[in-house]
C-alpha cells in the first residue's frame, strides 16, 4: 500500500474515522494490561497547531519572529551588531530576514578568523541574548504570559479556560488514565515531545491533578535541574517521573548557569523589568531557545543532552500521536529524530501513527514519504489521518 492509499483512503472515509481508530486501539491496549512488565508508549509530538489549539492567541513563525521598527530601541546590542554588518534593512525584520541574521551572527561565531573586525564573541552573545529574551516577551504579549503562582506553583488556569478547553482536558484525562481508573496496573505510559518553546503542556497536565503534589518535579526533561522555580527540594513529590518532556527548541523556562540547569516559570514582579533589566543582561539571564536559523546549529550542551533521550523515547515508542507539526524541509535534523520512531520496515512493525493537522493529505504526503520510508515498503506505521484542529478531534473524541 502506498503513502497515498493510506493518507488519502484515511481523509476521504468517515471524519470520525481517526478518532474511532484510536479509541479501538487504546481499548486494545488498556483490556490487555502491561505485556510481560512492559507497558506500551504512546509518545505525543507537539507542533505550533497543537499550542493553537489550546491558546488561540499563539503566535506563529510569522507573527513571533519579527522586529518593527520601533523595537530596537530595546535592543541595543543586537542594533550593534546590524550597524557593524552595514544592515540596511534595520527598519523591518520579518521572518526571513530573522532566519538570515541568526545564520550571519552563527557564521561570525564559528568562524572568528573571518569575524568583523569590530565584532567579538561577548557582543555576538549580547546580541543573541536580546534575541531570545525579545521573543520570549513578544511570545507573552501576543498570547498572555502562562502565569504561575509563586506560593503553590500551579499554573493559574482560569475557569473560563478550564471550561472552553474541556475537550481537550478530557482527551488527556483518558489517555493518561486509560484503565487505572478501575484500580489495576497501567498498561501504557503517555510522554510528550514539542518543538514550541511554551508551557502548554505543563499546564494542562497541571490542570488535570492526575497526581498529588506539584507536577513539574514529576516531569522528565532530559536533564534534570538544579532547581525548578528556585527551589531545590519539593515537599510531597515521591520522586517517581510520571511522563518525559522534551523540548526540541529549548524553552522559555530553561536556563543555564554554568554547568547547571535551573527550570523558571514564574512571573517577574514588575513587567516594565522586561525593559529596564532582561534585553540588557548578558546570555546567562536568556532562556535556551533555538531561533530560526537558514542553517540551525543544535551545538549548544542542552540539545546534546535531549536529543539521545529524545531518539531512545521514539524507538521504543509504540503509538505516536503528531500533532499541529507538518514536517517543514528546514527542520532536517528534527525529521531526522522523528524518523526514529520507524527507522526502518522491520522496526516498524506494529506501531502505529496518528496524524492531526490542517494541512491536507497531498502535501502531507510527500513530507510522510521523505521521513518514513518504511510506509511505502512495508506498509508500517499505520498511519491515521485526521484533517482538522486537534480541539475538533478532541471534542469528537470524547463525544464517542
Amino acid at each position: 500500500m502506498s503513502v497515498r492509499d493510506l493518507v488519502t483512503d484515511t481523509f476521504r472515509s468517515s471524519g470520525q474515522q481517526p478518532v474511532h481508530d484510536l479509541l479501538a486501539l487504546m481499548a486494545g491496549i488498556d483490556s490487555k494490561g502491561p505485556e510481560k512488565g512492559r507497558r506500551q508508549n504512546i509518545t505525543i509530538w507537539c507542533g505550533a497547531g497543537f499550542s493553537k489549539s489550546w491558546n488561540e492567541q499563539s503566535p506563529t513563525d510569522g507573527t513571533l519572529f519579527h522586529i518593527l521598527n520601533h523595537e530596537f530601541s530595546q535592543l541595543p546590542n543586537l542594533c550593534r551588531v546590524l550597524d557593524a554588518l552595514s544592515w540596511n534593512e534595520n527598519s523591518h525584520i520579518g521572518f526571513e530576514g530573522f532566519k538570515t541574521l541568526s545564520y550571519i551572527i552563527d557564521m561570525q561565531f564559528k568562524y572568528p578568523d573571518i569575524r568583523n573586525r569590530y565584532l567579538d564573541s561577548q557582543t555576538l552573545k549580547m546580541a543573541v541574548a536580546e534575541m531570545r529574551l525579545f521573543v520570549q516577551r513578544h511570545f507573552a504579549e501576543v498570547s498572555g504570559e502562562y502565569r504561575i503562582d509563586s506560593d503553590s506553583l500551579d499554573f493559574e488556569t482560569s475557569e473560563a479556560k478550564r471550561s472552553e478547553q474541556s475537550s481537550v482536558m478530557t482527551f488527556f484525562d483518558r489517555l493518561i488514565s486509560g484503565n487505572c481508573r478501575n484500580g489495576t496496573e497501567a498498561s501504557h505510559r503517555v510522554n510528550f515531545i514539542t518543538t514550541n518553546y511554551d508551557f502548554t503542556i505543563e499546564e494542562i497536565l497541571n490542570s488535570l491533578s492526575l497526581q498529588a503534589g506539584p507536577v513539574l518535579p514529576s516531569l522528565y526533561r532530559g536533564i534534570t535541574p538544579a532547581t525548578i522555580c528556585n527551589r531545590r527540594h519539593w515537599p510531597g513529590h515521591d520522586g517517581v517521573y510520571r511522563h518525559t518532556l522534551i523540548k526540541l527548541n529549548g524553552g522559555f523556562e530553561i536556563f543555564r548557569t554554568g554547568a547547571e540547569y535551573h527550570f523558571d516559570y514564574r512571573r517577574k514582579e514588575n513587567d516594565s523589568s522586561w525593559e529596564h533589566e532582561g534585553l540588557n543582561t548578558s546570555e546567562p539571564s536568556a532562556p535556551i531557545l533555538m531561533l530560526p536559523n537558514r542553517d540551525q546549529d543544535y551545538s549548544d550542551p542542552y540539545f546534546s543532552q535531549i536529543f539521545p533521550k529524545a531518539v531512545r523515547l521514539l524507538r521504543e515508542t509504540d503509538v505516536l500521536i503528531v500533532i499541529g507539526y507538518s514536517m517543514p524541509w528546514e527542520d532536517v535534523l528534527i525529521r531526522f529524530i522523528l524518523h526514529q520512531f520507524a527507522e526502518n520496515e522491520w522496526e516498524a512493525i506494529g506501531k502505529s501513527m496518528f496524524y492531526i493537522d490542517l494541512k491536507y493529505p497531498d502535501i502531507l504526503e510527500q513530507r510522510l514519504r521523505w521521513t518514513f520510508g518504511s510506509i511505502e515498503k512495508a506498509g508500517w506505521p499505520q498511519v491515521s489521518y485526521f484533517h482538522g484542529s486537534f480541539r475538533s478531534f478532541c471534542e469528537q473524541y470524547v463525544s464517542c
